[in-house]
């Protein structure tokens, strides 16, 4: 039976959110193969997995199956009790301007915008908590940790334990010298953040590079 591509997938997709009366906007990032949505753009749709599903189902269940990716869409919230996502927190590296550009979109669409708990990380980047399933992936807000209890610090340092404990993944090393991280998991940036993996890098005095959220480089600093 016809295999619709990743693209027509969403394009399939976001007709029918449109159709249901959703009220976000919804942006397909086809180099991350997800959906950008949620009333301030921070809510991510991952389409990897649902697109074979949908691809696997039969033609006549195929409406069915996008009325089902709508329950993801609509439920931007999270967990009531912080015990129920600590398992899923992942601490994000994200561009200084992320926070403003949530503020600037949502000041276009008319809504008000729950503040976004970042620690700075240098100038130009700060640190996020993300809540990450298998098919979408949230940034906590200040609003939800009040709600959880928790304070920014601890919430990071549960997301900061998750990281380190995801398997596989490493540095390997370029042609050119450059240390590269091959975890591919959209939180190689965020290993920046864990001094012991830095460590086993073998660099003395390393310097980081961030290129995109989905990459870092390593190199001694007396390289040029």
């Amino acid at each position: 039976q016809f295999k619709p591509s990743l693209k027509k997938f969403a394009q399939a997709l976001m007709a029918h959110a449109q159709r249901s009366s959703f009220a976000h906007p919804m942006h397909f990032d086809a180099d991350r193969a997800r959906i950008l949505t949620g009333a301030n753009g921070d809510q991510i749709v991952n389409l990897a997995n649902l697109h074979k599903q949908y691809c696997d189902a039969a033609l006549a269940d195929r409406p069915r199956f996008l009325e089902m990716c709508m329950a993801i869409l609509r439920d931007t919230s999270l967990p009531q009790r912080f015990e129920d996502v600590r398992a899923n927190l992942l601490p994000a590296v994200r561009a200084r301007s992320y926070a403003e550009s949530l503020r600037l979109s949502a000041r276009f669409a008319g809504t008000a915008l729950p503040g976004t708990s970042a620690a700075p990380l240098g100038e130009d980047v700060v640190t996020v908590i993300a809540v990450d399933d298998a098919d979408s992936m949230s940034i906590v807000t200040a609003a939800q940790l009040d709600t959880w209890g928790v304070s920014f610090e601890a919430a990071l340092d549960v997301a900061l334990d998750n990281l380190r404990a995801i398997p596989g993944g490493g540095f390997v090393r370029s042609p050119d010298g450059v240390m590269v991280g091959d975890w591919n998991d959209a939180y190689d940036s965020s290993r920046l953040l864990l001094s012991d993996v830095i460590h086993r890098a073998g660099i003395s005095d390393p310097v980081a590079m961030i290129p995109t959220r989905d990459s870092i480089l390593l190199a001694p600093a007396g390289d040029r």
